[in-house]
């Protein structure tokens, strides 16, 4: 296997840390652009503390870092560190800004203008190619199916700056007056943990809903030991490690998410860029859809509460069949910790993947079994608990 010359940007979040570190552990020419951190952490302690996460069986005092910021000309980096650079072929841009909740102008900087510069830089470098990474949800409101080449989301518009500012990137790329490299933009669903594990380094996306019902059921199930009576009346109890919850919780019975584990999209991800074939695609690299009903479902099984109904969207946040405040209070509650996603729990899509199958012939989309979700979601609440309780794994 030829062993490419890579710059990763973006290396020190989820994503970037696990494409990171399986190119460096295959023995591929690694170099790291990476931001200081906000605790003062250089660039090169970022690095090195996100590609630890996956194991030690590579020497991590190695790993070549620059300091810069995608939001800055040249990145950030000095003509120096530039000329460092040479002889780059290839550049995987895995920085976002992720927040949903951001003004646009904060979310523009780094997801578009951000863009810009670094494709300013992959001209400066002279780069054959230029790996980005996307959302399948920059499909934002459009329902149906989601093609790989479609970039008319705008028209439909957005559920919130995030989706819009990674869609006018993908507009920004696939101008090819700006650009004298080719392009090849990887669309992922929501990210999830490693399939035979559940291990992640960083919880959002769906990991959201469970943390709220899991803040939820921490804070009831300490009151409920205080004091029983008050909560009995409204249903609210504990059998054994179960608590009895009734309250509504909003998701169409026909809605939908695409997932796609940590280790399966690093593993699609190598083939694909690997090929000549790849070049100024856009892949959708999801799952089969999986049912979000059933994906609260495991959210609920896996943390023990008993009695949460559903409701579909007209039923959404009426008080009709809710006869005390206390139950309508809880929903308020967790409504308001789970908003941003709360869009997602009411749509349907299936995402093409032909571009995937005509550079991979053999190509199925990953089927997400619900072991795997349990597994993930198991991870998730026990790094949760450990950091309260200052252990370590």
């Amino acid at each position: 296997m030829r062993k490419r010359k890579i710059l990763l940007i973006g290396g020190t979040g989820v994503v970037g840390s696990a494409l990171g570190w399986e190119l460096f552990k295959n023995g591929h020419h690694i170099w790291f652009l990476a931001r200081r951190g906000r605790d003062g952490r250089s660039a090169k302690e970022r690095v090195v503390r996100a590609l630890s996460f996956y194991g030690n069986n590579v020497n991590l005092s190695t790993p070549q870092v620059f300091e810069g910021d995608i939001t800055l000309p040249n990145c950030g980096l000095s003509e120096t560190n530039c000329q460092a650079l040479n002889g780059i072929e290839e550049m995987v841009n895995c920085a976002a800004d992720l927040g949903f909740g951001q003004t646009r102008r904060q979310s523009w900087q780094t997801n578009v203008g951000g863009t810009k510069n670094v494709m300013r830089l992959a001209c400066k470098l002279g780069v054959e190619r230029l790996h980005h990474f996307s959302s399948a949800y920059v499909c934002g409101k459009r329902q149906g199916v989601i093609r790989e080449d479609d970039l008319s989301f705008i028209k439909d518009g957005f559920h919130n700056v995030y989706e819009r500012t990674k869609c006018e990137a993908e507009i920004l790329l696939r101008d090819k007056s700006n650009n004298h490299f080719d392009t090849v933009i990887y669309r992922l669903g929501v990210v999830i943990g490693n399939s035979l594990t559940g291990a992640i380094p960083g919880f959002a996306g769906y990991y959201a809903f469970a943390q709220a019902f899991s803040l939820l059921r921490r804070r009831l199930v300490a009151q409920v030991k205080k004091d029983t009576e008050p909560f009995k009346q409204v249903g609210i109890k504990l059998e054994g490690n179960n608590l009895i919850l009734p309250i509504r919780f909003p998701c169409d019975e026909k809605a939908n998410l695409s997932m796609m584990p940590l280790d399966k999209f690093v593993k699609i991800f190598v083939q694909i860029s690997a090929k000549d074939s790849s070049k100024g695609l856009t892949f959708n690299l999801t799952s089969k859809a999986v049912s979000c009903r059933r994906l609260f479902e495991l959210i609920l099984e896996v943390l023990d509460i008993r009695g949460v109904s559903f409701i579909g969207k007209r039923d959404y946040k009426k008080s009709e069949g809710i006869k005390h405040q206390v139950l309508l209070k809880l929903e308020d509650d967790i409504y308001k910790m789970a908003q941003n996603y709360l869009p997602y729990v009411f749509e349907q899509r299936e995402f093409d993947v032909s571009n995937v199958k005509s550079v991979l012939s053999k190509y199925r989309s990953p089927e997400i079994n619900e072991n795997q979700v349990r597994k993930t979601l198991r991870y998730a609440m026990r790094q949760r608990k450990n950091r309260r309780t200052g252990e370590m794994e």
